[in-house]
């Protein structure tokens, strides 16, 4: 059993998280949330090797180097976070 001082402090908090959510929209459940985040991450991932191949082919030069390292970087990160 909570004191009173800790119900007192904790009051406010629990009004105002009641008031704003619990951060997902209605219906959907934090699985769903974070599924969502990884479809998008997942196709960002194939976004940017795209976007590098098509661009990789027409570009040369150190330029062209570091940035298809970025690319690589890039795609590696993203693939990371949803694997």
């Amino acid at each position: 059993m909570p004191s009173a001082l800790t119900a007192a402090l904790s009051a406010r908090i629990r009004e105002i998280a009641d008031s704003v959510g619990p951060g997902w929209p209605a219906g959907a459940g934090p699985i769903a949330v974070l599924d969502d985040a990884g479809a998008r991450l997942a196709d960002l991932s194939a976004q940017t090797a795209a976007a590098w191949r098509a661009t990789g082919s027409t570009w040369s030069g150190a330029g062209a180097g570091r940035a298809g390292a970025v690319a690589a970087q890039t795609v590696a990160a993203l693939d990371a976070r949803t694997a």
